[in-house]
């Protein structure tokens, strides 16, 4: 008989163990990981609200709420013919979404120093203006989860304020330009900027940026953006930019 895979056994004795408490809430994460013959036992579960256990012969009713976790919307796994349709609308009773990190920016700054005080409660870390605004807008692909283990390094490693140079390179190297049009974004949609309110903001900061690639070489940022220098100092004085 062939051995099921690691994984398999794995969801397998969650399956079962979570659902065994005959009165009971139940979590089953990352549902979109479950093989497709896990699946078709978990809507017996759930269409007959009994469980047997390996060996046995008699069932055993159960009453739980159940609450499923997927980090991929399973529309696209049904559509895909890799998560089944029937089981999908039988746990889709009150689906919740909660936006990945990217679209909610506001939010980082808190979690991030939950996970920092979580991870060392010893000490007293705090973040510089600069590490937070690269922190606020990298696109964070890994969501919550690669947030939570940069906060576990920083806080293994840091002593007081946590500065830009702390920071993991692809945090750090983010492309500005990116970041600056992601948070102009943000801004239109969420700070109910006007156009032109969001167009100075974002040229403000494009010369904000360019002066700091250049230490304040007027000349070189001027140059950077296609900028004559009589016409990038007017902008200077406009935005009131040292």
């Amino acid at each position: 008989m062939k051995k099921a895979p690691s994984l398999v056994q794995a969801m397998r004795r969650k399956v079962y163990s979570n659902l065994q408490t005959k009165e009971a809430y139940s979590c089953l994460d990352d549902i979109d990981d479950f093989p497709l013959n896990l699946q078709t036992k978990l809507l017996r579960v759930l269409e007959l609200r009994e469980i047997m256990r390996v060996g046995g012969v008699n069932t055993i009713p159960i009453n739980i709420r159940l609450i499923t976790a997927s980090k991929i919307d399973l529309k696209e796994l049904v559509e895909a013919g890799k998560f089944r349709a029937d089981l999908f609308y039988r746990v889709n009773v009150v689906p919740i979404r909660i936006p990945p990190l990217r679209e909610r920016p506001e939010d980082i700054q808190l979690i991030f120093n939950h996970y920092l005080k979580h991870y060392a409660p010893y000490k007293e870390l705090s973040l510089t203006n600069d590490a937070l605004k690269h922190l606020i807008h990298y696109n964070w692909p890994g969501n919550i989860r690669e947030l939570r283990n940069v906060a576990q390094r920083l806080s293994l490693f840091s002593l007081g304020e946590i500065k830009e140079i702390d920071l993991p390179v692809e945090i750090r190297e983010a492309n500005p330009i990116q970041m600056l049009l992601k948070a102009c974004n943000h801004c239109l949609i969420n700070d109910g900027m006007t156009f032109n309110e969001l167009v100075a903001c974002l040229e403000s900061n494009l010369i904000s940026e360019a002066l700091k690639k250049h230490n304040s070489n007027q000349s070189a940022a001027a140059r950077q953006l296609g900028l004559s220098l009589s016409t990038f100092r007017d902008k200077i004085k406009k935005y009131n930019l040292s």
